[in-house]
């Protein structure tokens, strides 16, 4: 007994360490797919003056504070779907940016060689001999364990460790799948609940502060997470998670939701926010676990809402939708934080647009950050200044009434005091100054 309850309060310290260091909102962004847009030379992103960036350190001018990573076991057996990205590797890659910015990393373990989803979770082809649950379980926590130490070993730190994705239906089908034929069976949702803890052991093990997440889709469906939580609640062990992530895209906008009353109508965001914010609410009440919105997207530039529907222009669509995302983001993330139960939001694949026929992105039709990047803007605290000589200045920098300037132009950008803080850049004295894709430097205001 007195082993049970130390375990007990172990577990309880352990989750109350991640909470207190990931408590702080997080204004995310899945940026997966820049390393292959960057390989195949498409969608090059601009900043908004027309000039070519590197994504990373855009979003991290722009006040992106969280980095969310998909990972696929072995891509390159789907390299129609994923190019053969995604791997460690380029997971790496990216996650040691993230981590050089500052910002906060979240690895979406997928646990598949390409995408996974409510109704695909298909089982690495290197691990398809497995056919036990205890099997299977030991290869998470192996895989998973691996995986961690090497992005550790490179220099990466871990914030959240997201054990599978929109697992809804489980995960490592059919072993780990909750209802097949609509039939639900307790030995395939104890299998699913061995896999996920496995994965949280591994995790726990490498990165002892990271934060666990059970990540599922469609948040505004109340009825489906009290069904998938409700059955794990009937079990006899629980489910090691820190957080419920949710997958909350407010706008029909795919072919298969054509016959949706809402399909592409951009205007009409409110009703499953509000559901999602419902769903929160009532989660709390009955499992007591905090929150993160692991997805969300918004069409960029194709809406019925504009004036003259499906015969508006395209700029007459884009703008509408820049309208409507707006307004979106500016009622839902103030609505989530006042919960008091959320911990932040990832924006997914921003710096896309129409890559490979995703259509909600959040980039303009030039390739430029639209009315999501310029909400992060205005209500993060984040700003990454890089480390920079007293003597490094570049001349075609320069202040002048708190307004920065490019070459003599009026230019967008960030100000800080060389300690870090942000700044109005008005008083005499030297500040660091970042341009947006251009670069940073050291300016004197005298």
């Amino acid at each position: 007994m007195l082993k049970k309850l130390f375990l007990t309060a172990l577990t309880l310290l352990v989750s109350l360490t991640s909470m207190s260091e990931n408590a702080k909102w997080a204004w995310g962004a899945d940026d997966s797919w820049y390393t292959q847009m960057a390989s195949e030379g498409v969608n090059p992103v601009y900043n908004s003056q027309g000039v070519q960036c590197q994504v990373p350190d855009l979003l991290a001018q722009y006040g992106f504070n969280a980095i969310r990573l998909r990972l696929w076991v072995d891509p390159q057996y789907d390299m129609a779907e994923t190019g053969g990205f995604c791997n460690l590797e380029d997971v790496t890659t990216k996650a040691l940016r993230a981590t050089q910015l500052g910002q906060r990393v979240m690895i979406d373990f997928q646990y598949s060689d390409t995408w996974a989803d409510a109704g695909n979770q298909k089982v690495p082809k290197a691990w398809e001999a497995i056919t036990t649950p205890d099997g299977m379980a030991e290869k998470v926590y192996q895989y998973t364990l691996a995986t961690l130490n090497s992005l550790k070993d490179a220099g990466v730190e871990v914030a959240w460790v997201q054990i599978g994705n929109e697992t809804s239906n489980g995960m490592l089908f059919p072993l780990g799948q909750f209802a097949i034929d609509g039939v639900t069976t307790s030995t395939r949702v104890d299998n699913y609940i061995s896999f996920f803890n496995a994965g949280a052991k591994a995790a726990r093990e490498v990165f002892p502060s990271a934060a666990t997440v059970c990540h599922l889709n469609n948040g505004y469906d109340l009825d489906l997470y009290k069904w998938f939580f409700g059955e794990i609640a009937k079990r006899p062990v629980a489910l090691d998670m820190d957080y419920i992530g949710m997958s909350l895209y407010p706008i029909s906008c795919m072919d298969w939701d054509k016959d949706s009353p809402d399909w592409c109508q951009t205007s009409a965001w409110a009703s499953r926010s509000n559901q999602c914010l419902n769903a929160i609410a009532a989660l709390w009440t009955q499992f007591g676990k905090r929150f993160l919105i692991c997805e969300t997207g918004f069409p960029n530039s194709w809406t019925l809402s504009a004036e003259g529907g499906a015969s508006a222009s395209r700029s007459a669509m884009e703008a509408k939708c820049n309208d409507d995302v707006r307004a979106f983001l500016s009622y839902f993330c103030p609505a989530l934080q006042s919960t008091g139960v959320v911990d932040g939001i990832f924006y997914w694949e921003p710096e896309c647009n129409y890559f490979h026929n995703y259509s909600m992105g959040a980039l303009t039709l030039d390739n430029r950050p639209n009315a999501v990047w310029d909400y992060v803007r205005e209500v993060s605290d984040f700003g990454h200044v890089e480390s920079i000589p007293l003597d490094s200045t570049d001349e075609r920098i320069s202040l002048r009434d708190g307004k920065i300037y490019l070459d003599g132009e009026e230019a967008e950008g960030r100000i800080f005091d060389l300690d870090g803080s942000e700044s109005e850049g008005q008083e005499p004295g030297v500040y660091i100054v970042i341009v947006d894709g251009f670069g940073s430097s050291k300016v004197v205001v005298r």
